[in-house]
């Protein structure tokens, strides 16, 4: 609703460009209504929110206060002059003897004081008015005044009107305070016509310029916060409000600072807070069906309550910032760099192996990476994070064998503030909270000792995680992607390795050829290092062939080497002298049959998977049952793996168990007799075990 304003000046013509100048700072808030002396004595005074009344107008209305309504708000209306004004005067030469034309001597005098106060001393001013001695004018030729012309005498032929006079800082900021518009101390508008103004009062402009300097730091501060920010005064006035809480509750700026706390948000329980004076803390409310954290802490004075600060968010938007903190560490190394396109070969090993990962990319169950040092598992995992539907969020890899037991533990739980000697003031965020919604990466994760492979296990479960030292538990959604070179069926065999663990982990298994299985891609590999190296040397073809006979124990990551070092070499065509030492020295690589296998055992292998579909687990654990009934000389029947599945906590009906059979068989894995005599396990099978399934 606009506010109304009467202007009260002596001179009509004064009260009508002054109305004119109130009109255009405050614009569509305010209407303005000019008025003179002689009218409000004739016609006496309209309603209005404020009246604003020059000095010389008051002195002829000595009963005004009277006239006025009892809610009604009074400014003394003070004018100056502007800054084009006091330009032009000093552009006349000084010790010019200039008169000064105002309709009486005491507005003629008082504005005379006004310039000299102003800093226009270099001229002699003489005020003239109507009846003044016409001897004031001997040896003047130049004439200056506020818009009165028509009192100049005609002696003088030489005028300079310097127009009304303008309103002043004090009156524009009163006027502003009278009518609550708090907001427009910083609109630009009114910061321009302030600077316009002249101003002989230093203490008064650098108060208000540390006033908005103040007022606008504090603004852009709340404003920042990403949280709603709405303080009220003693009568429960908005003084305080932020972006955020537009944005929540839907109240601009304006139309909220100088309301009532209980016309804006009713909601907000400042009332409670009053009447206790006591922070409210984690107060939980519904607005417009959205639940919503709030909290309003009381300002005091003297022990006196002066009004409360509310601070209030959207009860979702916690995660939703952490998601953005967890988005910049993503900057920080957090972040997946490859994808399957930066895997290079063409061989029917790697062709299967990447098109295997892909599907599983888009799957959320755990998978498990395994493959010869130097294969590329952690390229995997890079190229599986980006390709999944948690592409766009953290990716955090960690060596489990490269850090001793307690850091391992610190790093991936985090802790809390002193939960240990040496810990970091306030606390550390674990890796599974940096990626939650995202991928853990845990390479070489037979590292881990039993004691963490049990609190892995449970976040597997659980999808909680703990602190160190902490009580609380914090839930998490992150994908795991393991990583070993190691046969973890092994180490599970020997005790080394949890089986629960194995089997959360090997839910989709990949399993990665090493170089000597995949000769088709060593020498595409080696172009691809050479022009990553910038370099143009070309092999002989009796390297070509040392390189497609060596045994590559060091599989991509030895190739890379010797790539860096022919392009050393700085020659164009390496020979086989050029080879480094050691190349033809290399101990024969040992028995990895356990984890690696030929591209046909692993056709086989998934052809086994194919078989099994979602029960390959149960396959695997007959298979497993009757290869340890073998080594001890026992012969094995539906019954007997019925039970034992029961003891390893796999549910399994004999209608089941016998189905199971029946595919082993066709696929040669067992051998299923009539009668009692049971089934045993196949060469076929034997070999499918110890070749890492």
């Amino acid at each position: 609703m606009k506010k109304s304003i009467i202007v009260i000046t002596c001179d009509k013509g004064a009260s009508v460009y002054h109305t004119s100048v109130l009109q255009s700072l405050f614009a569509d808030k305010i209407t303005v209504t000019s008025s003179s002396v002689s009218e409000v004595q004739e016609k006496g005074l309209p309603g209005a929110d404020l009246y604003c009344i020059t000095t010389d107008a008051a002195e002829h209305l000595p009963n005004l206060r009277e006239q006025l309504p009892e809610d009604s708000d009074v400014v003394l209306f003070f004018v100056t002059f502007s800054q084009k004004t006091l330009e032009r005067l000093n552009e006349i030469p000084a010790g010019t003897k200039v008169l000064f034309v105002n309709f009486s001597e005491k507005m003629s005098q008082e504005c005379i004081t006004s310039l000299n106060q102003l800093g226009v001393n270099h001229l002699h001013f003489r005020p003239w008015y109507p009846g003044a001695d016409k001897s004031a004018l001997e040896g003047i030729s130049l004439a200056v005044t506020p818009d009165e012309e028509k009192y100049v005498p005609e002696e003088i032929k030489t005028v300079i009107n310097l127009g009304q006079r303008v309103i002043d800082c004090n009156t524009v900021v009163e006027v502003l305070l009278k009518l609550k518009f708090y907001d427009m101390l910083e609109d630009p508008h009114i910061h321009t016509y302030l600077s316009s103004i002249a101003s002989n009062s230093y203490s008064f402009d650098e108060l208000m310029g540390r006033s908005f300097r103040l007022e606008s730091s504090f603004q852009s501060l709340i404003d920042i916060l990403d949280i709603g920010i709405i303080g009220i005064n003693e009568n429960d006035d908005i003084f305080v409000y932020n972006k955020k809480a537009e944005k929540i509750i839907g109240f601009s700026l304006e139309d909220a600072i100088g309301r009532k706390a209980e016309a804006v948000v009713p909601f907000l329980p400042f009332s409670e807070c009053r009447m206790n004076s006591r922070t409210i803390n984690d107060r939980l409310i519904r607005f417009h069906g959205i639940p919503i954290n709030t909290s309003v802490v009381p300002i005091m004075r003297k022990r006196s309550h002066i009004g409360a600060i509310a601070m209030f968010q959207h009860f979702g938007e916690e995660e939703a910032r952490q998601h953005k903190l967890r988005i910049q560490l993503m900057d920080k190394g957090h972040k997946a760099k490859y994808t399957f396109d930066d895997i290079i070969g063409s061989s029917p090993a790697i062709l299967k192996v990447k098109d295997i990962a892909r599907k599983m990319a888009g799957t959320k169950s755990s998978i498990l990476i395994t493959g010869e040092s130097g294969t590329g598992k952690e390229l995997f995992a890079h190229a599986i994070h980006n390709a999944s539907e948690r592409r766009n969020f953290p990716f955090v890899a960690i060596n489990c064998a490269a850090l001793p037991e307690n850091l391992l533990e610190s790093e991936l739980f985090g802790y809390v503030d002193g939960a240990f000697t040496g810990a970091k003031k306030g606390g550390k965020m674990g890796l599974f909270e940096f990626a939650h919604t995202g991928t853990l990466f845990l390479d070489e994760v037979e590292g881990m000792s039993q004691l963490l492979q049990i609190k892995l296990l449970r976040v597997i479960q659980e999808h909680e995680v703990m602190r160190i030292g902490d009580n609380r538990l914090i839930s998490v959604d992150v994908r795991i992607i393991a990583a070993s070179n190691e046969n973890l069926k092994t180490l599970m065999e020997e005790g080394n390795f949890r089986q629960d663990l194995y089997y959360r982990l090997n839910t989709l298994p990949i399993n990665l050829p090493p170089l000597r299985e995949r000769k088709e891609d060593i020498l595409p590999l080696l172009e691809v290092f050479k022009r990553e190296l910038d370099s143009s040397f070309s092999v002989s073809p009796k390297v070509e062939k040392a390189l497609l006979s060596h045994s590559w124990r060091g599989n991509i990551r030895e190739l890379r080497n010797y790539a860096e070092y022919f392009s050393y070499l700085d020659k164009p065509v390496i020979e086989e002298e050029d080879l480094p030492p050691g190349f033809y020295e290399q101990p024969a690589v040992k028995n990895h049959t356990a984890v690696h296998r030929s591209y046909e055992e692993r056709v086989e292998a998934m052809t086994l998977r194919e078989a099994a579909g979602k029960r390959y687990t149960e396959y695997c654990f007959i298979l497993d049952t009757l290869a340890a009934g073998a080594r001890s000389g026992v012969t094995i029947g539906r019954e007997y793996l019925v039970q034992e599945a029961k003891k390893a906590h796999i549910l399994l009906s004999q209608y089941e168990v016998r189905e199971i059979l029946a595919s082993l068989e066709r696929m040669g894995y067992v051998k299923v007799s009539k009668g009692r005599g049971g089934t045993r396990i196949t060469e076929r099978g034997i070999m499918f075990l110890e070749n890492g399934r």
